[in-house]
């Protein structure tokens, strides 16, 4: 019985050394912020291990997760992800982080994020989905990694478009006939 009590002592004394107080919570999210803005992937682990917030978010609810997804940053990414991060988190304009990995040609972070349980089919303020933003800035890979997720072609944003619709803002005549050939074989399917 007095061992289990001296364990018990033990454990509670090396939590009490070890806990953070809020403010190092903050400094350390803080911190994340910045090492992913510069890929620091050593950096990134050692304040995930110190308990920096992966779901922390910034101004106008970016997360970090949609940082790192935007910059194309993988291996830091996965790191989030394996912190808890929350794939399917919106910003104040209903963004996620998979909608801008699909808008910057990222296909191995929208593939990661698919593997991970994002949404394909989510919608931001303006009816769009990550399928018609890839789709808006003719990223081939991404919009077929996207159709093959189930994403809807059909779905139309608040302007009445559908991501067919919009390939012909596309100046690319080869970049369009390729997503309008991904497209047109995922409607008649």
């Amino acid at each position: 019985m007095r061992n289990n009590y001296r364990s018990l002592w033990a454990a509670l004394v090396l939590f009490m050394i070890t806990a953070l107080t809020p403010e190092q919570r903050l400094k350390n999210t803080q911190e994340l912020w910045e090492a992913v803005k510069r890929s620091d992937e050593a950096r990134i682990k050692a304040l995930l291990n110190q308990e920096a917030d992966p779901n922390s978010k910034a101004q106008e609810g970016k997360t970090i997760l949609m940082l790192a997804a935007y910059k194309g940053h993988l291996v830091t990414l996965k790191e989030l992800i394996k912190a808890k991060a929350k794939v399917n988190a919106v910003n104040k304009h209903r963004n996620t982080a998979l909608m801008a990995a699909a808008q910057k040609g990222h296909p191995e972070i929208v593939q990661e994020l698919i593997k991970h349980k994002a949404k394909v089919d989510m919608i931001d303020n303006d009816g769009d989905t990550a399928l018609m933003g890839a789709v808006h800035e003719g990223r081939i890979p991404c919009v077929q990694l996207l159709l093959q997720a189930g994403a809807n072609p059909k779905h139309k944003n608040n302007a009445g478009q559908t991501a067919h619709d919009l390939t012909q803002e596309l100046e690319d005549e080869n970049i369009r006939e390729k997503i309008l050939i991904l497209l047109n074989e995922q409607i008649t399917q």
